[in-house]
């Protein structure tokens, strides 16, 4: 079982990081990584015509929470450019896996803090999740970690220690507990030494 899903070097004259990624998130749904490399095709550099690459935008900024304004500002403008059928096919690979409620959200807290980022064709689309209670729960996140001083996750019930944290947020239903929970133990564990 691999415990971090990148390895960053850093070139020692220019100081530029690259990172190598062995899956997408820490904490993930089964499959995520394997149906977005088949979508983009490993040759290839991902566009935003693809909806794998836009559910894997709009993910990132959740899974963060969204702590750079930068990411926002383009989740708005992406959001503005996007086609309709695109827009379809993002919410149905992020239903799949479990992340249309933060998709919604990570929306809804586009339009909040940029109006106009969302049409009426995005506010039909999300606004089933605009009163639900976990949609309401990130974007809360989302604030708090948007107004906070200190780029860090907020603290999190005891549970977060034994499952994903964040993650368990973003892929509701869909993480697979005990691997999840041994990763987060062995990396912990890798860490200290």
């Amino acid at each position: 079982m691999e415990i971090f899903k990148d390895l960053i070097f850093t070139h020692p004259n220019f100081d530029v990081p690259v990172e190598l990624h062995k899956r997408l998130f820490q904490f993930e749904p089964k499959g995520l990584t394997e149906e977005f490399g088949r979508s983009i095709g490993f040759e290839r550099v991902p566009t935003i015509s693809n909806a794998h690459y836009c559910l894997y935008l709009i993910l990132h900024g959740a899974v963060c929470l969204w702590k750079r304004m930068k990411w926002l500002a383009d989740l708005s403008l992406l959001a503005r450019s996007m086609p309709h059928d695109l827009r379809c096919e993002v919410m149905h690979v992020a239903k799949k896996f479990g992340c249309e409620i933060a998709v919604a959200s990570s929306l809804l807290f586009a339009e909040r803090i940029f109006p106009g980022s969302l049409d009426e064709n995005w506010k039909s689309l999300t606004a089933a999740f605009e009163d639900h209670p976990h949609s309401q729960k990130l974007e809360g996140l989302y604030l708090n970690m948007m107004a906070s001083e200190q780029i860090r996750h907020p603290s999190l019930p005891l549970k977060a220690y034994l499952t994903s944290s964040v993650a368990d947020l973003i892929f509701v239903g869909k993480m697979d507990l005990m691997p999840n929970m041994i990763r987060r133990y062995l990396a912990s564990l890798s860490l200290r030494i």
